[in-house]
């Protein structure tokens, strides 16, 4: 009954709220739709993913390790900063553009998808939402064009370092 009462309290003032009406209709995307800059974005992950990424991707998954000069590629492109703000050296896209390049790695090797989602989403994330000012400074620009926070999530020999505080962040990966 209580249910009944709240539709009937919502379809009432619903039916009240007056609808305006425009001449002209205003154009919106639909969700699905992509910014320019998203779709850049896609296409630079897609043609990086079947460039570099996939004729590494089999001989990686053979020798379990990635190839060292993936990491500085990932990079150089762009694709380890996708949205931290241009002035901190990223590349300043949108969550979407995000997962759209997370999507474009994993079609051909989601080895490299999760540790430049994780990247992405953890470590950059973290500093831009919760770091401070002094901190955002410091790392934002390291982690969008050099510094890897993640690794130790990957990497089963390093898994000491992922309790390590902020100033510990890897540069190099460790020796086996």
């Amino acid at each position: 009954t209580a249910r009944r009462t709240a539709r009937r309290d919502l379809s009432s003032a619903l039916s009240q709220t007056p609808i305006h009406h425009t001449p002209t209709v205003a154009r919106h995307l639909p969700v699905a739709s992509l910014s320019d800059d998203e779709a850049m974005m896609r296409d630079a992950a897609r043609h990086f993913a079947r460039h570099e990424l996939k004729p590494r991707a089999l001989e990686m998954d053979k020798a379990a390790r990635m190839d060292p000069e993936l990491l500085p590629l990932l990079f150089d492109n762009g694709f380890m900063g996708v949205e931290v703000p241009e002035t901190h050296s990223g590349a300043g896209a949108s969550f979407t553009a995000a997962c759209l390049v997370v999507e474009e790695f994993a079609r051909v090797d989601p080895s490299v998808s999760v540790m430049v989602d994780i990247h992405n989403t953890l470590a950059n994330n973290a500093m831009a939402m919760w770091g401070s000012n002094a901190l955002q400074n410091e790392w934002l620009p390291r982690l969008a064009t050099t510094d890897v926070k993640i690794r130790s999530v990957l990497d089963p020999g390093t898994l000491q370092c992922l309790s390590a505080n902020t100033e510990t962040l890897l540069q190099k990966p460790l020796s086996a």
